[in-house]
Order: C-alpha cells, then sequence, then structure tokens
C-alpha cells in the first residue's frame, strides 16, 4: 500500500516544474502587453462629457484620432495637432508644447493598454473632461 500512495508524489513531482515554466509563459506574454509605456501610437476610444452635475460617462467615440508619442519627446497625430513635444513631469502630469513654447499640463494614467488623458492647465473643464486611447500594437 505504501507504493501506490508514493506514486501521485512522483506524478507530481514530474508536472510542478512544467506547470511553473506553462504559468510564467502564459504570465510573460501578458506583461508585455499590460505594461504599456507612452512611446508609441494611440487611438481615440472614449470621451468623458459632464453636462455640469456630475453625471458624466465615458462614451464610445468613432473616430480615426490618434496621437503618437516618440520617445525622443515629439508628438505627432490628429488629436493634438498645435503641440510639438511633451514632456513628462511626474507620475501623474504631461506638458504638451506648442511651436510657439505654450504649455498645456495634462492629467495621465496608463492602465495596460489605455492611456486617459485630462487637462490640467492652465486650460481646465469646468466640469469634468477627458480622453481616452487605446494602444496600437
Amino acid at each position: 500500500m505504501r507504493i501506490g500512495k508514493k506514486q501521485p508524489m512522483k506524478y507530481f513531482a514530474y508536472f510542478l516544474p512544467i506547470a511553473i515554466i506553462l504559468f510564467a509563459a502564459a504570465c510573460g506574454k501578458e506583461n508585455i502587453k499590460g505594461n504599456s509605456t507612452l512611446t508609441g501610437k494611440w487611438k481615440l476610444v472614449e470621451s468623458l462629457m459632464d453636462p455640469g452635475n456630475g453625471s458624466g460617462k465615458w462614451m464610445p467615440v468613432q473616430t480615426g484620432t490618434e496621437v503618437q508619442f516618440y520617445a525622443n519627446g515629439t508628438l505627432s497625430g490628429t488629436e493634438f495637432p498645435s503641440y510639438v513635444s511633451y514632456n513628462i513631469k511626474d507620475s501623474v502630469t504631461l506638458a504638451f508644447v506648442q511651436a510657439n513654447k505654450t504649455i498645456q499640463n495634462y492629467r495621465y494614467k496608463i492602465s495596460h493598454d489605455t492611456l486617459s488623458l485630462s487637462p490640467a492647465g492652465p486650460m481646465r473643464c469646468i466640469e469634468a473632461c477627458g480622453v481616452r486611447f487605446k494602444k496600437e500594437w
């Protein structure tokens, strides 16, 4: 009887390393796409509009609007055409810069493949507003 009880442990010892490797490989693929950086092309997918009473909701948009952030600090695209560069001020603030050096700050958050932006000054929204983008891989 003791021999029969050792058999499951033998199989467990063989399959545990295989299961760990498969799990790590699956998590690795998720992390590559999940831990997005700002650089790259982003497509506008949602807009937050609030009528001033706090009832605003994120609504899908059907445009081909996009923004491209380059590693050298420049940007292009159809969403922010008047801005020529950007600076990451801190973990929550981007500064967009126009050719005449006018700066507009945006609060930003990257969660997986989604970038959320909302004006943070000098121009601001009186009520809640913002835009969301999806990373184009």
